[in-house]
């Protein structure tokens, strides 16, 4: 962003691709970049090696105007979401003339779902309305008007059910749309080269971004534009639909791991996958006590803040929540707890994931009879008592060995992962939109020898939006099995690689 003559400057203080870089503003932890094809150098973008240094979003130009589509815009995002960034996709809105709104959205629009954005997947950020100078005159669009950029902004809105971002600065607000307010309403990625905190233009008192300079990234040919989220790390995954992935306990966008030992002792092992993929769980902490007794525990959002919580079924039957206060108290994040409902003492399996899509972390558990059951998340109206009667979804799960729940698929949906009596493992996709009392079907097999697994689970270990597989082999070992879904739906585990050791002496992996 930000391509414009000298003219139009004055409002950043600062050339785009002088090199000049700026330090990032202090007190903000969550991170991103602005590219386009010019910050190739025509060469393709390490985008796992931009992950690596710490950034953690991305505004990528798709289009701009009726006609140019960016031609590095299908690989980068791509390779961005599948490196664990999560990304908005940008459309230039360049009025030479008039009335091209809406011709302008429909051009962006195509572009999109070209490349399979909804805005509803993981990774998937709202889109972005670039809002500025005409690049090349570096003056006021043309032609560009309140009315012309709102009929881009309704028709993008309708295509994708997200509101849009607008991206533009104070200066042209106020020099190219005569101090306009009506865009307020939209979250706003502001420009400001200068000072410690932006200028706000008219209409808005928040920013939701800010770009604040540019700077050398790693991975990146060229220089771009950098930018801060005016939110937690959390906050940034709600919006780009990860709320409910499961398994992050410290709310970034990589699934941890808490297991109970023998002696009943939680332990706590932050994942460090960027850093180590051999070996990313280390050596880990305690977090608790006296977790011996329980007969299932599981991880997931239950509140949809972002942050894993337990639920655990003690020996009684009593189904307990521990919330998650990790940001307060890292060395004992689950606290006291509290109890949320009963009866759950006879399930077979239990497990945890965002079944309808909602963004918290739903139940399904398989009854003595082998039917398998789902609870409907309902914490925001009912936190004492979330999950209510459930009801019915499938037939025959008792002879499962291992079930897991994850989102094999990256659609936002978890799906099922379940390790018939003879090694076979099986995948279960989530069709709950069409088929919400049935939404597991018949499934199919996607891998072999997972019989002899002490422990299965799922979970975004790369923290590219596709859960992957962690299992315990009879000698301790843990391995990793990473999700390739997209490139080989039908066997999407490959052979994976050990990560650690010692831990057949857990009684549970969550």
């Amino acid at each position: 962003m930000l391509v414009v003559a000298l003219g139009a400057l004055a409002f950043i203080g600062l050339m785009p691709g002088t090199g000049d870089a700026r330090s990032r503003p202090p007190g903000y932890q969550v991170h991103g970049i602005d590219v386009y094809s010019g910050h190739h150098d025509g060469k393709p973008i390490d985008w796992r090696q931009v992950r690596a240094s710490g950034v953690d979003f991305v505004t990528r130009k798709a289009t701009e105007g009726t006609a140019h589509n960016n031609p590095w815009f299908a690989e980068d995002f791509a390779q961005a979401r599948a490196a664990g960034l999560a990304i908005a996709p940008y459309h230039f809105y360049l009025a030479r003339s008039p009335n091209t709104g809406a011709a302008q959205a429909d051009h962006f629009i195509a572009a999109l779902r070209a490349v399979g954005y909804t805005g509803h997947r993981p990774g998937e950020l709202p889109p972005v309305f670039d809002f500025e100078w005409d690049w090349q005159t570096g003056r006021c669009p043309a032609y560009g008007s309140v009315a012309d950029a709102k009929a881009w902004l309704d028709k993008v809105e309708r295509a994708f059910g997200r509101k849009p971002i607008i991206y533009t600065a104070k200066g042209f607000i106020n020099g190219c749309m005569g101090g306009t307010t009506a865009f307020g309403s939209y979250p706003l990625q502001v420009a400001d080269y200068d000072g410690d905190s932006p200028a706000m233009p008219p209409g808005w008192t928040k920013w939701l971004m800010w770009q604040y300079g540019e700077a050398a990234v790693p991975g990146i040919p060229g220089i771009p534009n950098v930018d801060v989220f005016n939110g937690t790390q959390a906050e940034l995954d709600a919006m780009a639909n990860r709320s409910a992935r499961g398994g992050s306990v410290n709310g970034d966008a990589f699934a941890d791991i808490v297991s109970v030992t023998s002696d009943g002792a939680l332990r706590y092992y932050g994942n460090n996958f960027n850093v180590s993929p051999t070996a990313p769980y280390g050596n880990g902490y305690q977090i608790g006590s006296g977790w011996q007794t329980m007969r299932h525990a599981s991880l997931g959002d239950v509140n949809g803040d972002g942050y894993s919580d337990v639920l655990a079924v003690k020996p009684d039957g009593t189904l307990w929540y521990y919330g998650n206060n990790f940001n307060v108290s890292p060395t004992a994040p689950y606290g006291n707890g509290y109890q949320i409902g009963s009866g759950w003492d006879a399930m077979k399996h239990f497990t945890t994931g965002d079944v309808n899509g909602d963004g918290y972390a739903d139940l399904l558990a398989v009854k003595p009879d082998g039917t398998l059951w789902y609870y409907g998340n309902n914490f925001n109206v009912s936190p004492t008592a979330p999950y209510g009667n459930g009801y019915q979804i499938g037939s025959g799960w008792d002879v499962m060995k291992h079930v897991t729940a994850g989102d094999v698929n990256g659609d936002g949906y978890s799906d099922v992962l379940a390790v018939r009596p003879d090694g076979a493992l099986w995948y279960y996709g989530n069709n709950f939109n069409v088929s919400p009392k049935a939404p597991y079907g018949n499934g199919y097999q996607i891998g072999s020898g997972w019989d002899v697994m002490k422990h299965v689970t799922a979970g975004d270990v790369n923290g590219d939006g596709h859960a992957d597989v962690l299992a315990v082999r009879p000698d301790g070992a843990l391995w990793y099995y990473g999700n390739n879904f997209n490139v080989s739906p039908k066997a999407p585990y490959g052979n994976g690689y050990q990560i650690g050791s010692g831990w057949d002496a857990m009684t549970h992996i969550l």
